[in-house]
C-alpha cells in the first residue's frame, strides 16, 4: 500500500513541483498541506470508486460523470475547425452565410466561442448567427495562431472584411492571457472601424482539474472541494481586461460577474454540473453566460 501511495500520490506531486517551481511562488510547508491533503483525498478515493464502484452505487455522486450531449454545443462537425491540415472544408462556408433578412453577428475565438454559439443561437433564433472558431484562434493575436487558425483567418477575412458585407456584432471569446490585451484592444478598435458593433467576453472562471470529478467526489464525502482549485488571479486579470476594454469596445460581459459573487463562484445549479470539464461549460453552464450577455446587449437583439 505504501509502495501504491508514493506512485499514486507522492511522485505526482514532486513531479508537478518540480516542473512548476520556475512559475510558481514558493509554498511554505503551511500553504502545500491543503494542495497535498486535497490531492491525497483525491487519489484515496479514486482508488476506492475503481475497486468498489462507489459511482455506481452512489448516483447522485455519479451523475455529475454522465455528461451527455456537451459536445453537439460546439457545432464540432460543423463550424468548430480542429484539424491540423490547413485546408478548411467547403462546407464550412456555410458557417460564414450573411443573411439579407436579419441582423448578423459573429462569434469568434478558440474554443469558448464555440461552447456558446449553440445557446445563441436557441436563445435569439431570429438572428443570424455566423462562428468562426478554431483551435488557439484569438483574433488579431497572429503570434498564437496554429495552421489551423491561420486558415480560418483567411477564410473570415477573404468572405467577410474584404467584402462589402454588414456584421452587426462581433462577440468575441478566447483563453485570455494579460498578454493579449494590448492587440486585442487594438484589434476591437479595427473592428468597429469596420462598422460593428463589438462584445468581448472577458477571462473565463476555470480550474485546475476537472469539475465534473471533483463535483462527484464532493458528494462522497459531503464537502465541496471544488473552490479549492479554482483558478486564482482570474478575477484580477478581468478587472484589468474590463478597465481596458469598456472605453473600447461596445460591449464588455464579465465571466466572473456572471458566475462569482464576493469571490463565491457557482459551479452547480440545482444539483447539475456548469462545467464539462476545466473551464468549458455545459447547456446550463452557458445558459448562466449568455443570460447575463442579453442583459448587456439592451435588448440590441431581440
Amino acid at each position: 500500500m505504501g509502495w501504491l501511495m508514493y506512485l499514486l500520490v507522492e511522485l505526482p506531486v514532486l513531479r508537478f513541483y518540480k516542473q512548476k517551481s520556475q512559475s510558481l511562488p514558493k509554498l511554505t510547508l503551511g500553504s502545500a498541506m491543503p494542495i497535498f491533503a486535497l490531492v491525497l483525498s483525491g487519489f484515496i478515493v479514486l482508488w476506492i470508486a475503481f475497486v468498489n464502484g462507489v459511482w455506481e452505487r452512489n448516483p447522485e455522486a455519479g451523475k455529475y460523470l454522465k455528461i451527455e450531449n456537451e459536445a453537439s454545443l460546439f457545432r464540432l462537425n460543423e463550424c468548430f475547425f480542429v484539424t491540423k491540415e490547413d485546408n478548411l472544408d467547403e462546407s464550412y462556408n456555410k458557417c460564414l452565410d450573411i443573411s439579407t433578412d436579419t441582423k448578423n453577428v459573429l462569434v469568434t475565438g478558440d474554443s469558448l466561442s464555440a461552447n456558446i454559439t449553440s445557446t445563441f443561437i436557441d436563445t435569439f433564433p431570429n438572428v443570424n448567427f455566423l462562428q468562426a472558431s478554431a483551435v488557439n484562434y484569438k483574433p488579431g493575436l497572429e503570434s498564437s495562431w496554429t495552421k489551423s487558425a491561420k486558415t480560418l483567418d483567411r477564410l473570415v477575412r477573404s468572405k467577410l472584411w474584404e467584402r462589402d458585407v454588414k456584421i452587426d456584432l462581433v462577440v468575441i471569446f478566447a483563453m485570455w492571457q494579460s498578454s493579449d490585451l494590448p492587440m486585442l484592444v487594438e484589434n476591437v478598435i479595427a473592428l468597429k472601424e469596420k462598422g460593428t458593433k463589438v462584445l468581448v467576453i472577458g477571462p473565463p472562471v476555470d480550474y485546475y482539474t476537472n469539475v465534473p470529478l471533483l463535483q462527484g467526489m464532493s458528494e462522497l464525502i459531503d464537502y465541496d472541494l471544488v473552490p479549492h482549485v479554482r483558478r486564482k488571479g482570474r478575477s484580477e486579470m478581468d478587472l484589468e481586461f474590463r478597465s481596458e476594454l469598456e472605453s473600447v469596445a461596445t460591449y464588455y460581459v464579465s465571466v466572473v460577474d456572471a458566475f462569482c459573487q464576493q469571490n463565491q463562484c457557482i459551479h452547480k445549479n440545482d444539483n447539475s454540473g456548469l462545467y464539462t470539464d476545466k473551464v468549458h461549460l455545459t447547456r446550463l453552464g452557458t445558459e448562466v453566460l449568455i443570460s447575463d450577455i442579453r442583459k448587456h446587449l439592451n435588448g440590441f437583439l431581440n
